[in-house]
């Protein structure tokens, strides 16, 4: 799957990230760290989170500028999903989010 998103920055003084995941049911609850509902057909486990890529750090200021990530999706996800994170003090906005199938 690409992730394509454009993102602005203002005064980010630690770093932002956008990233992408998936999440997979898992009888092994070792490796789990969240418990959701399971899907249609599956019983309730424990789940594992899996981030599948990150794109570039952003720090600073900077105007709108487009990033993409790709990333296989493993077969056994049940779920995925994107979100883009800030560590620190600043401001990030998210606009044009666009996911699609890799060619």
């Amino acid at each position: 799957m690409t992730l394509a998103a454009e993102i602005s920055a203002q005064d980010v003084a630690g770093h932002a990230e956008l990233s992408l995941f998936t999440i997979t049911h898992t009888e092994d609850r070792s490796q789990a760290r969240v418990v959701l509902p399971a899907p249609p057909g599956r019983q309730p486990t424990a789940v594992r989170r899996d981030r599948r890529d990150s794109g570039k750090t952003i720090t600073g200021s900077s105007d709108w500028t487009r990033h993409q990530i790709t990333a296989q999706v493993p077969a056994d996800a049940d779920f995925m999903g994107f979100e883009l994170t800030l560590a620190g003090p600043g401001q990030v906005r998210l606009r044009h989010v666009e996911l699609t199938r890799a060619s």
